[in-house]
């Protein structure tokens, strides 16, 4: 039986909200990652990918209301493709869920240690305490809401204008050049560096695939909830992700920058608004990223309960505590593999995040792909679906740079995938 109206609860600023609490922590975190591999060209690379972004938003659209039941890449490749390659989906959009869960978390920390200091030294401790502590709430049953999702990411977005705003108001000719230069500093490198970088930068978008798993909750009409949903995703990543990149890599400090790179964002909105811009920024940017981290605990423990009720895995991965009828089995799994990756990384953001590249850029070549293949049986051959196609090949060349380039992914989400498949 399908959803009724009454669970369909969402309407497109709500849906909006829970998807720009995913997608808007990357801000707070990719400058200082890709800086620390492409230094001053972070930037120009942010803003290269922030076409494919919209592009791939815009399939993201129709992902979304043609899967009614929600699902997100295991429902559009199963469609696609067949049951299996659904599970091999399921097992990369999981890979993306362990690393967001874990760098999240460590992302969190690293922006409360910027107010109080002494936290520095124990990031990896707090942060494998704080994913043990979203175990048990999830465990215990507590859920998130999209009254808390509005909020927050309301609260985050209104915070980050002030810092763009502040910073705008205050630069002087020389900054303002300094700023608008490393917007243009794709010259002067060879073409596979420059395809690294692009396929680096597609870091500052994860958590576009979050929209698909929300249709079974979004309003009717669902084709226009949906539009309008993440035309609000697309207008407020462009005018915070590039913009802030921007900022912090033209205004920071050298030193700064190759001390503070876990936390960008704070240290710009201490330089261009004092303190009390630097502590707003500190409170949105860790609550929003340690709810980001809970977040993908509930997606990763539901895709295990999906591949469990598809016959892919055991069924005791979806046993329930006989208390709190909870999956505790699926969530002690779904935060046990990011703990131990936070321990393993010693909470590097770096290693981190070249390894977040192997699941989320998977999960993005087979939804897209996955549409491409429904629209070519529908008939399509008209311009949205050639856009398409070079959108999914624009997507496929990033994650195979990403295979070649950053090895420990591929190792990490290629173990990951494999026992999963093994075990189906």
């Amino acid at each position: 039986m399908g959803p009724t109206k009454d669970t369909r609860q969402l309407n497109w600023f709500l849906a909006w909200a829970v998807v720009f609490c995913d997608i808007g922590t990357s801000v707070y975190y990719v400058p200082g990652i890709l800086y620390g591999h492409v230094k001053d060209a972070t930037p120009f690379f942010v803003l290269l990918t922030t076409g494919g972004f919209i592009l791939l938003s815009l399939k993201y659209i129709e992902i979304s209301w043609r899967n009614p039941e929600g699902g997100g890449v295991v429902t559009i490749t199963t469609k696609a493709f067949g049951p299996m390659w659904g599970c091999l989906g399921g097992m990369l959009i999981t890979v993306d869920y362990f690393l967001t869960t874990a760098i999240s978390a460590v992302a969190g920390f690293q922006y409360v240690g910027s107010v109080f200091t002494s936290l520095d030294a124990h990031v990896v401790l707090l942060s494998c305490a704080g994913v043990g502590v979203l175990a048990a709430l999830n465990i215990i049953g507590i859920r998130e809401s999209a009254a808390v999702s509005l909020v927050m990411a309301c609260a985050s977005f209104i915070v980050n204008l002030i810092v763009i705003g502040a910073a705008t108001a205050t630069m002087n000719s020389v900054q303002w050049n300094a700023v608008l230069s490393r917007l243009g500093t794709g010259h002067g490198i060879s073409t596979y560096e420059l395809l690294v970088g692009f396929a680096s930068a597609w870091l500052a978008f994860s958590g576009l695939e979050s929209i698909s798993q929300l249709s079974p909750a979004m309003r009717f009409p669902l084709r226009q909830t949906t539009r309008r949903a993440m035309i609000a995703v697309i207008l407020t990543m462009v005018v915070t992700s590039p913009i802030l990149t921007a900022l912090s890599i033209g205004l920071l400090p050298e030193q700064l920058k190759a001390t503070e790179s876990e936390r960008f964002i704070s240290e710009l909105g201490m330089l261009v608004g004092g303190l009390g811009v630097k502590l707003a920024v500190v409170l949105t940017a860790s609550s929003l990223l340690l709810f980001a981290s809970n977040t993908a605990i509930i997606g990763s423990y539901h895709v295990f309960l999906a591949l469990v009720k598809g016959g892919f895995l055991p069924k005791i991965v979806a046993v329930r505590n006989g208390t709190f009828n909870t999956p505790h089995i699926a969530v002690v799994i779904a935060t046990m593999i990011p703990v131990l990756v936070i321990f393993l990384s010693r909470g590097e953001m770096k290693v981190l995040g070249d390894m977040y590249a192997f699941g989320l850029l998977g999960a993005f070549v087979f939804s897209s792909l996955s549409l491409d293949a429904i629209r070519w049986r529908l008939g399509r051959r008209d311009f949205g679906f050639w856009l398409g196609v070079f959108t999914t090949a624009m997507v496929m060349i990033a994650w195979g740079i990403n295979l070649v380039e950053k090895q420990l992914a591929t190792y990490f989400g290629g173990a990951v995938t494999a026992i999963g498949m093994l075990t189906a």
